[in-house]
């Protein structure tokens, strides 16, 4: 049971309303640019990323990391998963993970990574991405509650989560 409606940039990428031509040139657009964000954002712990252009690497493998910091590798397996990052940024990238766009070697590290390397994204997070999350957060209070309770409802009735999920949700707050 889901509390409230996929966004409305899931239910675009869900639909056949964004395809052909355009869809190519913004999935083109949104992958230059993360991978560029990315080159000089992920500054704590490592990131491989893997898909149809080939295998990259972000961030400095060494020994602190080994021990403090995530290693994490991503293989792309549609390549929405960019345009879904630069309109929805990580709520964009949790949809691509749910939409099986893309396979990671741990969910978990992932998150643990881009928690750490927060304050260096920050890039991805552009006008658009900030003018769809503003629409879209005024369209989940016109049309259903939504509060930080609700948003663990919706974690624990919604998705398929482990426990280790949960303790980064906790740490976080």
């Amino acid at each position: 049971m889901t509390v409230h409606s996929p966004t409305l940039v899931s239910q675009v990428f869900s639909s056949n309303l964004y395809s052909g031509w355009l869809q190519q040139k913004v999935i083109q657009y949104a992958r230059t640019y993360a991978l560029s964000v990315l080159s000089t954002g992920i500054v704590r712990g490592q990131l491989r990323i893997t898909d149809s252009h080939g295998t990259y690497s972000f961030g400095s493998p060494g020994l602190q990391e080994k021990s403090k910091y995530p290693i994490v590798s991503i293989t792309v397996l549609n390549d929405n998963m960019w345009a879904r990052i630069l309109l929805s940024h990580d709520m964009g990238l949790s949809e691509a993970y749910m939409s099986g766009e893309f396979e990671t070697s741990s969910l978990k590290s992932l998150f643990d990574l881009w928690l750490e390397n927060r304050g260096s994204l920050h890039p991805l997070s552009t006008t658009f991405s900030t003018m769809v999350s503003y629409i879209s957060s005024l369209a989940i209070r016109a049309f259903g509650r939504q509060s930080l309770s609700m948003a663990v409802k919706n974690v624990v009735e919604a998705y398929d989560t482990s426990n280790a999920l949960f303790k980064v949700i906790r740490h976080c707050q």
